[in-house]
C-alpha cells in the first residue's frame, strides 16, 4: 500500500470539471486567472488512511472574480468529492480573502481536510 499524490488527484479532478486553469505551482509568467492546488499539511492516520490538508487558491484580476473561481472549485469538491478515486471524505476548514502579499493580486483561499485511502 502506498499513499497517492493528492495534489495530482485534486488538480486532475478540477481540470476535468471546469475551464479554469488549474496548476500545482505558481506559473512564471503568471496568468491573470488560475487556481493553485497544493498539499499544505496533514498526516497519516495509519498505513491505510492519509488525512492531507489541501489548499486551493483562486487568483484573478479582482476580488469578486477570485471569489467566484475559488468558490466554483470549493463547491465541486464539497459536492462531488466521491468522484475522486480513493477519496473517502472531505471537510472544509476555511474560505477567505488572501491577496498576494508581494503583488496585491486578488486571490481567495480555501483549505480542505481530506480522507484519502492508500493505493494497493
Amino acid at each position: 500500500m502506498r499513499f497517492v499524490d493528492v495534489e495530482a488527484i485534486v488538480a486532475g479532478f478540477l481540470r476535468d470539471r471546469t475551464s479554469i486553469d488549474v496548476r500545482t505551482l505558481i506559473p512564471n509568467p503568471r496568468p491573470s486567472e488560475f487556481v493553485r492546488v497544493w498539499r499544505t499539511g496533514g498526516g497519516a492516520v495509519n498505513r491505510v488512511l492519509d488525512q492531507p490538508l489541501v489548499t486551493i487558491q483562486g487568483w484573478a484580476s479582482n476580488k469578486g472574480r477570485a471569489a467566484e473561481v475559488t468558490g466554483e472549485c470549493r463547491d465541486l469538491i464539497l459536492h462531488h468529492s466521491s468522484d475522486m478515486d480513493l477519496v473517502r471524505g472531505v471537510e472544509m476548514t476555511g474560505f477567505y480573502y488572501d491577496p498576494d502579499p508581494d503583488t496585491g493580486t486578488a486571490r481567495y483561499s480555501v483549505t480542505f481536510r481530506m480522507n484519502v485511502r492508500a493505493q494497493r
